[in-house]
């Protein structure tokens, strides 16, 4: 049976040549060793010349597609671009597997028809700062390597994830009317394909390289948390069977109960210096514990970047017109689905290749 066709789907912004010059020379090998056809259309603003960059390295068709800069709209308008019938998404600061797209292939030869989409696993390479493994202590980095240890999935990120072309036009394909730039679009898809009644299914094979480069920075790591809770509020409003309290209070852990109320005052009541230091007070006493700089540099960072996506959340339900006890409930996809609220201490990940 000949391979299946291929389009490989990227998402880029300017200034971001190198990243693409990375990802463009993990295709050649990519392509080369695929059996079947490949075509890569680049989608974003401003970025014509990123096709220049893939034209020169890749033996295939290479085609730009002007978009307003954002995920969603870039990430429909891929799907409603793709000559085949399966698109395959991967981020622009990724490096690819050899074997990425004959893992794909295979995958996709061997599907049910009512597979509309294979994800597989992300693995970060380089150097990794502090700010970085603060992120590993946050459930925000777990949905990147679910395919690793689940069959099957409810949504996963689309840094590296091939979508059946037909399928997602059928159910309205990615939704362009998400307020937020970028984030909420890969979960939103992925429910409403499951809802719809298709098999989302991984491909543990199909590897992809996240550069850490991107993620090594506190600052960048805030606004990404920031910009994930703005997503989650969206989302809440999407799905709001999918919600419940997040921040209850435990009978036997005062620390977190300090921490929690921190939260719960920093918004809704005005009243961030408060907050702040009861939150400290009780990061002092869930930190007491070790004695290792490193370690509480990295907790007390994942709580910050927590807080961040906690007020992102709080922002986007207030300005939406969300009542203020609305502020005490977040969306829960991760719980639902299979991302535990936080990694083990030792921060041992499902598919951690050091």
């Amino acid at each position: 049976m000949a391979e299946p066709s291929i389009t490989i789907g990227i998402l880029t912004i300017p200034g971001r040549l190198s990243l693409l010059e990375n990802l463009a020379e993990s295709l050649v090998d990519a392509v080369e060793y695929y059996e079947g056809s490949v075509e890569v259309l680049v989608a974003g603003n401003g970025v014509e010349e990123a096709v220049s960059v893939l034209n020169e390295r890749l033996q295939c068709k290479v085609e730009f597609v002007e978009t307003d800069g954002t995920a969603p709209a870039g990430r429909a308008q891929l799907i409603d671009t793709a000559a085949t019938d399966w698109l395959l998404f991967v981020d622009d600061d990724c490096r690819v597997d050899e074997t990425l797209l004959a893992a794909y292939g295979e995958t996709i030869q061997s599907a049910t028809d009512d597979v509309a989409a294979i994800y597989g696993p992300l693995v970060f390479e380089g150097q990794r700062s502090v700010a970085f493994e603060a992120y590993r202590f946050t459930p925000f980095v777990h949905p990147l390597q679910v395919a690793v240890w689940r069959d099957t999935v409810e949504w996963a990120p689309t840094a590296n994830a091939a979508f059946s072309v037909p399928d997602v036009q059928a159910v309205g394909n990615f939704d362009t009317d998400n307020p937020i730039v970028v984030s909420g679009e890969d979960v939103d898809i992925g429910l409403r394909l499951k809802s719809a009644g298709y098999t989302l299914t991984t491909a543990p094979e199909a590897k992809v390289y996240h550069m850490t480069d991107s993620w090594n920075g506190v600052i960048d790591n805030i606004q990404r948390a920031y910009t994930y809770g703005l997503s989650e509020a969206w989302l809440a409003q999407q799905y709001p069977n999918r919600t419940e309290p997040r921040f209850g209070l435990s009978t036997d852990n005062v620390a977190e109960n300090l921490t929690t109320i921190g939260l719960l005052l920093s918004v809704p009541f005005l009243t961030l210096p408060l907050a702040c230091l009861v939150w400290l007070i009780g990061l002092t006493l869930r930190k007491a514990t070790t004695d290792q700089t490193t370690s509480i540099i990295a907790y007390a960072l994942s709580d910050v970047y927590q807080l961040m996506n906690y007020l992102g959340y709080a922002r986007e339900t207030v300005r939406e017109g969300g009542a203020i006890r609305d502020l005490t409930r977040r969306f829960v996809f991760y719980k639902h689905s299979y991302v535990h609220p936080r990694v083990p201490k030792n921060g041992v990940w499902h598919n951690d290749d050091e």
